[in-house]
């Protein structure tokens, strides 16, 4: 996300990026630091801990960084005045409501990932500053390497590919994710907002169509239900998130999971 927004905001505002290395937001000092030396009017926090089942066994530190670093940083934007643009999960639902979510829905996470998420995202409202945050889901782009990165690898599979068919949920590219965000603070948006690539669908259902763009023979790929892939942590079974908010703040409709692929792909090349 970090990359997406430098990428979304070149050319139109003055941005200074800070990778973990360089800012570390755990350390509350450090972030007054930084929040000293740039004086910025908008601070996007793409940092987190986003290992969902490494967080069952490090709970703590999933908690310093998704609920610690985003009380460091909530304080220093309200004490400057800056406006904290953040970012939640689709974890922090259940996934049992058998449609998209909307963000009155009531909350109630499965893992301590989504706790943790959870605990952040309230953290950030809780501290009084102006907070815009987004709840997202899926994320895929240009920088960490992710599940399609490793799919987009198998130009020709040897044996089965065995996807989960029974999670759903909206696979996103950071990179719409990110405009749609610098349109919502053009607009004002403040609170909760869901973003992302609309149109459920399972992990199955996105690689076939990752192979489909791409050319590739799908045949190998095969749809098995979640329960044959035991994890650490578990998971909403249907956890797409409702962009109805988004577009009516943004005025226009977010691209389809499949034209975001399609995007990306494009850029990708």
């Amino acid at each position: 996300m970090g990359r997406a927004f430098l990428r979304a905001w070149s050319g139109q505002a003055e941005v200074s990026g800070r990778t973990h290395s360089e800012l570390d937001i755990t350390d509350g000092d450090a972030v007054a630091a930084a929040m000293a030396e740039v004086e910025p009017q908008v601070v996007v926090n793409a940092a987190g801990y986003t290992s969902v089942d490494g967080a069952e066994t490090n709970k703590q530190a999933a908690n310093a960084v998704n609920v610690g670093g985003v009380v460091n940083i909530a304080r220093a934007c309200k004490q400057r005045g800056a406006l904290l643009v953040s970012f939640g999960s689709d974890y922090v639902f259940d996934g049992t409501a058998g449609r998209a979510y909307i963000e009155q829905d009531a909350t109630g996470p499965l893992s301590h990932y989504g706790w943790s998420q959870l605990g952040g995202e309230r953290a950030a409202l809780a501290e009084g500053g102006e907070v815009l945050h987004l709840r997202v889901q899926a994320l895929y782009g240009l920088g960490r390497p992710t599940l399609l990165d490793r799919l987009l690898a198998m130009d020709d599979p040897q044996g089965d590919v065995l996807m989960v068919a029974d999670r759903i949920s909206q696979p996103s590219f950071a990179d719409d994710v990110a405009k749609a965000v610098v349109g919502l603070i053009a607009a004002g948006a403040r609170g909760i907002v869901h973003v992302a690539n609309p149109g459920p669908v399972s992990w199955y259902d996105f690689a076939l169509m990752v192979f489909e763009e791409t050319g590739r023979p799908a045949g190998r790929i095969h749809g098995i239900p979640a329960a044959e892939r035991p994890e650490p942590a578990h998971r909403p079974p249907y956890s797409a998130l409702d962009v109805s908010l988004c577009e009516r703040l943004l005025g226009r409709k977010m691209r389809s999971v499949r034209e975001a692929l399609q995007g990306f792909l494009g850029k990708r090349k």
